[in-house]
């Protein structure tokens, strides 16, 4: 039997700084963030050379795993970003479509 694990995790605007707006728009439901918010955001990018780092921790734990469990039996494990993509709720569709009919 196929089985789908949800790893679930924030998320993060992965390498472009031009993505820090839509992704603190998602935080704030819609609506433009406060101008330190943004100040802040960007800081933290230039300061990390341009790169999050939370994603590809993030990404590492996913193959650890998915790696780990693949020994148990056929097993993947997805990524569901609460305020990034791929959202949660793709991620849950993709499960369900990969793990095949009655999932």
């Amino acid at each position: 039997m196929r089985e789908a694990v949800i790893l679930m995790a924030y998320g993060s605007p992965p390498t472009n700084p031009d993505d820090i707006m839509e992704y603190l728009r998602d935080i704030y439901h819609g609506h433009e963030p406060p101008e330190y918010a943004v100040k802040e955001n960007v800081e933290k990018y230039r300061m990390a050379g341009g790169v999050s780092p939370s994603n590809r921790i993030i990404e590492s734990v996913r193959q650890k795993l998915e790696a780990r469990l693949a020994r148990e039996g056929d097993f993947r494990v997805m990524l569901g970003f609460k305020h990034w993509r791929p959202s949660i709720e793709s991620a849950v569709r993709e499960a369900r479509d990969w793990g095949g009919p009655g999932s």
